[in-house]
């Protein structure tokens, strides 16, 4: 995964989609609480982003294959910083346990980009195209269905709903808005 993550644009439209939606109304708690149930937030962000790209997930096992990669960055990379940082106390900024918890959690989101470039050129390879006249609901449900399915990680009804209303209700304000550059940084404190 390493060595695809750095042939993959950082700057790609995946991460741009993650920038703009997690700091949306409640996506960052939702995503946080399917977390907590055992869900890979990058692949809920993928599976997010590619319904509102007019995507599908993929099904086949040359991209579960090719996504062992990036299963292993995440587990031999990604979980061990989040499970660091998680540890730390949180502190002021002025207080040195603090600062180092901050940089941790610097690392970790690096970290996560480097996996999202990976897992982005997974997607825009692999991925079908949604039926035409699939409701953008109906696409969304399924791709999230398809990447916890694959996961192995059975997440509530409740929480998978209130992410898919969170998802639409961005994507009906995206469509009122002129396109601005993001500045966001996701977190998940």
């Amino acid at each position: 995964m390493a060595a695809q993550c750095a042939t993959e644009s950082l700057d790609n439209p995946l991460w741009q989609f993650a920038l703009d939606f997690y700091p949306f109304e409640d996506a960052e708690t939702i995503l946080l609480e399917c977390q907590q149930q055992g869900a890979d937030v990058l692949l809920l962000l993928g599976a997010l982003w590619l319904a509102t790209d007019n995507g599908a997930w993929p099904d086949d096992e040359e991209f579960d294959s090719a996504l062992e990669g990036y299963l292993s960055w995440r587990q031999s990379v990604v979980v061990p910083l989040r499970h660091i940082r998680l540890t730390l106390p949180k502190a002021g900024r002025d207080d040195v346990r603090g600062e180092f918890r901050e940089r941790v959690k610097d690392i970790e989101l690096e970290a996560e980009h480097l996996a999202m470039a990976g897992l982005h050129g997974l997607l825009d390879e692999f991925a079908d195209e949604c039926p035409q006249d699939e409701p953008l609901r109906v696409s969304v449900t399924e791709n999230l269905r398809q990447a916890l399915v694959l996961d192995g990680v059975d997440v509530s009804p409740a929480c998978i709903n209130a992410l898919v209303d969170n998802l639409l209700a961005f994507v009906v304000e995206q469509s009122r808005q002129p396109e601005t550059p993001s500045t966001n940084a996701a977190s998940d404190d």
